[in-house]
């Protein structure tokens, strides 16, 4: 079925921005290239491109040419931020961020990236001022609601942490209405514009996704490994999707085929990027004790509910049940007592 281009590009657009409205894909989005500069200066540009993918240090060299050229050239100045930022001189991406913003406080990376230099350098105020900057934008961003939760942790805001834990909740409960959408591209449709841009990844993420919402559980996980093994090797487009949902969305295929120990493998890789994630210790300890290892399935409740600041009775029953299991009857009576005060239990994978 042939496509017209604007439709292509208002998909691609799309998928750019999962975690975004489609006003906002439009109006934030950063696109291949955002701004014409001089050939002279893209030229430069290019150049470094071509040396920062062989991890060459003279790319800085061709950044810095361009910008003599364009100062106002906004492309260079990202990826001299990218480059100080993997080398974990914060201070001198920041000030390339700073810049960018400067010229044009549209787009989105920019305070992504300067949000997170500010994280490792432990300025919690200023990371906490980008990360609302973005969230005034588009309030259901969830890296950024996450990432601002985390923040407020930092501060001693638990309040505020808890605020933006319920809205990433209400986000993600959102995103997986929209999944629902039967407006969304089939598999085959996908699979077709795969074959144009076999190196954009969030079309196999789109692909997997939509596997996974047809229960077509072992696709989608192939899927998710492509995902993967492409951002691992940095290569390919960029991918505006929490890396860590990657994992939950994998881990629950894994689950429904049966897969446990690969769900459990799933879970710890999240706990590597986030090691307070509650609901990471709550699937991976329902992982355990569907194995029978009890033991490990209570260390992780009990985790999952010391890193909850609003646990609920779903984790005190299954605690319960393992405490029951070990033949601790006093411990399993108190957690079912505890599971009472609570009247919604949360779905657990």
């Amino acid at each position: 079925m042939r496509r017209s281009s604007h439709v292509l590009l208002a998909f691609v657009l799309a998928l750019a921005s999962l975690e975004a409205s489609p006003a906002f894909a439009q109006k934030y989005y950063m696109p291949v290239k955002p701004i014409k500069s001089t050939a002279e200066a893209e030229a430069a540009f290019s150049k470094g491109e071509e040396l920062r993918m062989k991890r060459s240090p003279e790319c800085m060299k061709y950044y810095d040419k361009a910008l003599k050229l364009d100062p106002k050239f906004i492309e260079p100045l990202f990826a001299e931020a990218v480059v100080y930022r993997d080398r974990g001189q914060f201070k001198e991406a920041i000030k390339c961020l700073d810049r960018g913003i400067a010229i044009d406080k549209r787009l989105f990376q920019l305070y992504e990236n300067r949000a997170y230099c500010y994280t490792q350098l432990h300025n919690w105020a200023m990371a906490e001022r980008d990360f609302t900057t973005l969230i005034k934008a588009i309030p259901d961003n969830q890296r950024a609601l996450r990432d601002r939760a985390q923040v407020y942790r930092h501060m001693g805001r638990p309040d505020l942490a808890s605020r933006d834990q319920a809205a990433l909740n209400k986000s993600k409960e959102r995103q997986r209405a929209r999944e629902e959408d039967e407006s969304a591209p089939s598999v085959d449709e996908i699979s077709q514009y795969i074959k144009h841009f076999p190196q954009d990844r969030r079309l196999y993420l789109q692909r997997a996704l939509t596997h996974k919402k047809q229960e077509e559980f072992r696709s989608a996980i192939l899927d998710f490994n492509k995902v993967l093994s492409m951002v691992q090797q940095k290569g390919g487009s960029s991918l505006n999707y929490n890396l860590d949902q990657i994992y939950y969305d994998r881990a629950y295929c894994h689950n429904k085929v049966g897969d446990t120990k690969l769900a459990i493998q799933d879970y710890s890789s999240i706990l590597k990027m986030d090691p307070d994630a509650e609901e990471a210790f709550l699937y991976r300890g329902n992982c355990y004790a569907k194995l029978g290892m009890w033991n490990e399935a209570v260390s992780d409740y009990t985790k999952s509910i010391a890193n909850d600041k609003e646990p609920t009775a779903t984790v005190y029953l299954a605690r319960a049940v393992a405490y029951e299991k070990l033949g601790k009857k006093d411990l399993a009576k108190q957690d079912n007592l505890k599971a009472k005060q609570f009247s919604s239990p949360a779905t657990a994978q």
